[in-house]
């Protein structure tokens, strides 16, 4: 039996390169903490106090400020014109720029475009509708943007025009959920209104509508994946499949505790997208 007593033998080892995972970030130890004092010394800063922590031993030994949470520093600040915004959105012009230029602002009984600079400043030349309320706002495709109000849905062309699909007489949009190729729509008489950009930038309505059978009140529908065409599926109150053959019932689920609907397409019915753009100049 080896000696309790006696020193361990030398493990050796050779660092290899992580396997299925991944370095994001880095924190530094303040261990061994030597002493510490939990102190608010700078009152005009914060109400929350900080510590005051002396740690390490010999050569790395360090004085160190900890604070509860990060700073935030306050770049921009403007006044609204008027009223409590009920929705915002931030949105760039073309897919591949780096930052958002747009806030877009929705009002009870309009809509308003700010843009992002060294000041925030309203802008007038948009393309967005600012007599309306907006529902949803989109960077589309590579250079477009899409405005979803009550009675129809603009498509902002980079070159200034704009394509614009009316709701039918008597009909408003109530719901909508976008992504950088898809819109659909939910109308106030419970129907669904799909569209879908084609690879000549054209945003093309489809002649089959979803019939709901009941008021829908919220939409979503996840961003397309890198390679596709279109995300397969959109979710309301039920889970629906999305494709060029629209929206066939098919079986009963339960999804997060609810009881819901999987609807898929009808492979045996093709139903041709409408070549008329979804917006009319």
């Amino acid at each position: 039996m080896q000696d309790p007593e006696g020193s361990l033998p030398h493990a050796y080892f050779q660092p290899r390169a992580l396997d299925n995972l991944l370095l994001c970030d880095t924190l530094d130890s303040i261990n061994p903490i030597i002493d510490a004092k939990v102190l608010n010394l700078m009152p005009t800063v914060s109400d929350t106090p900080q510590f005051y922590v002396a740690a390490g031993r010999g050569g790395r030994s360090t004085f160190r400020l900890l604070r509860h949470g990060l700073e935030v520093e306050e770049n921009i600040s403007t006044d609204l014109p008027s009223g409590i915004p009920n929705a915002v959105w931030t949105c760039k012009l073309r897919a591949d720029d780096e930052f958002d230029t747009y806030i877009v602002l929705s009002f009870v009984n309009g809509t308003l475009v700010l843009t992002i600079g060294e000041t925030i400043e309203e802008c007038q030349e948009t393309g967005f509708l600012s007599a309306e309320p907006t529902l949803a706002v989109q960077q589309i495709g590579d250079d477009a943007l899409l405005q979803v109000y009550p009675h129809g849905i603009r498509h902002i062309l980079s070159d200034q025009r704009v394509n614009v699909w009316k709701v039918p007489e008597g009909k408003t949009i109530v719901q909508a959920a976008t992504n950088s190729r898809q819109v659909v729509v939910a109308l106030n008489s419970a129907e669904l209104v799909y569209f879908e950009l084609d690879l000549d930038g054209q945003l093309n309505e489809y002649q089959d509508r979803k019939a709901m059978g009941s008021v829908v009140l919220a939409l979503s529908m996840a961003e397309v994946p890198e390679g596709r065409q279109r995300t397969p599926y959109l979710v309301s109150t039920r889970l629906l499949h999305l494709h060029r053959s629209w929206l066939t019932e098919y079986s009963s689920l339960r999804l997060l505790g609810a009881k819901t609907r999987l609807s898929g397409l009808s492979r045996s019915t093709q139903t041709t997208p409408s070549r008329q753009s979804a917006c009319k100049p």
